[in-house]
């Protein structure tokens, strides 16, 4: 073969590898593909943090500032109508507070989206020099979506166990969905109850792990904290059931249903420690299911209200009376 024509092949192959690296690893996946990338992941949903300088430490009365911070969704739920409000400013004033919206991570942006919001502030006239503190209150509607691998054995009457077969039990799920509230884990039994039929007991270990405060999903609560409005008992830490399936059943269906005993109206409220143990069941009939042992994929969707706080941050305003 002509040199030339092979000095060619080899160019365009190499040309052809190099265009197609930008579908392959980056450094912010770690080295990993981005369909490899498992965005249900963390404990994190909204996270703040104040742009240097912005506010400066030290600021003269009657001056305007400005209060930005990057925000970033690192869970795995987009954020629709999320506020911002500032707290515990005593010598300035700001706008009352502000909106925003965040995709959260997918498959083809694993890090999530991020913005720079900015309050325009005004330091009041003081006497003599005052320091400040404050914090930025965030409040924002967020979904967990998890999902854990259960067992369904219909032979579990036998004495004799099939060493192949999978077993009924606990499972563990660390590591969060990519949310601020968490299912750590998915205790299982099934009971028999009459003649091929049995009773699968589902107990949803849930806990608040992002700290943050949890509060109704609706969206005249969940902003109650960022608009100086008192959260009511009701509303303190209350979660809504989106749903929860595993092969043909889900909840509240009418031919295959799964049925919570402690969430009245599909919705329950965490303990004072953030946790709490969603009790479910489903009736099991084995002529329809088979007789055999299988696992099956059990999701539990969770809406509900966030908020939370931003790091202190401190400055200084200065008299000019005092410092000439």
């Amino acid at each position: 073969m002509n040199k030339l024509v092979v000095f060619v092949i080899v160019a365009a192959s190499l040309l052809m590898l190099t265009g197609c690296g930008r579908f392959g690893p980056t450094d912010k996946t770690k080295g990993e593909l981005v369909t490899q990338v498992d965005i249900h992941k963390g404990v994190k949903g909204l996270t703040m943090e104040f742009v240097k300088g912005q506010p400066a430490s030290t600021i003269w009365e009657g001056t305007g500032f400005p209060i930005t911070l990057q925000l970033k969704n690192e869970g795995a739920y987009n954020i629709q109508r999320g506020m911002l409000a500032i707290t515990g400013n005593l010598y300035f004033t700001t706008d009352p507070n502000l909106q925003f919206s965040l995709e959260g991570k997918s498959e083809f942006n694993p890090e999530g989206e991020f913005s720079f919001e900015k309050f325009d502030a005004t330091t009041l006239l003081v006497d003599g020099d005052k320091t400040d503190s404050f914090f930025v209150m965030a409040c924002y509607p967020y979904k967990t979506y998890a999902s854990a691998t259960i067992c369904i054995n219909p032979r579990i009457i036998e004495e004799e166990k099939r060493t192949e077969e999978c077993s009924i039990g606990t499972v563990s799920l660390s590591g969060g969905q990519g949310a601020p509230v968490s299912v750590t884990s998915v205790e299982e039994e099934m009971i028999p109850i009459g003649d091929g039929l049995f009773r699968l007991n589902i107990k949803i270990n849930i806990a608040n792990n992002g700290g943050g405060r949890v509060s109704a999903y609706d969206l005249n609560t969940y902003e109650k904290d960022c608009i100086g409005l008192a959260l009511k008992p009701e509303e303190f830490g209350l979660i809504n059931v989106e749903g929860i399936s595993f092969s043909s059943y889900s909840l509240n269906s009418g031919e295959f249903p799964i049925k919570c005993q402690n969430a009245p109206g599909n919705k329950f409220k965490l303990d004072s420690t953030g946790k709490y143990k969603l009790e479910c069941y489903a009736k099991i009939d084995s002529e329809f299911m088979g007789s055999a042992a299988f696992t099956t994929p059990l999701t539990v969707e969770l809406a509900y209200g966030y908020s939370q706080l931003s790091e202190s941050k401190t400055i200084t305003i200065k008299d000019y009376q005092a410092n000439k």
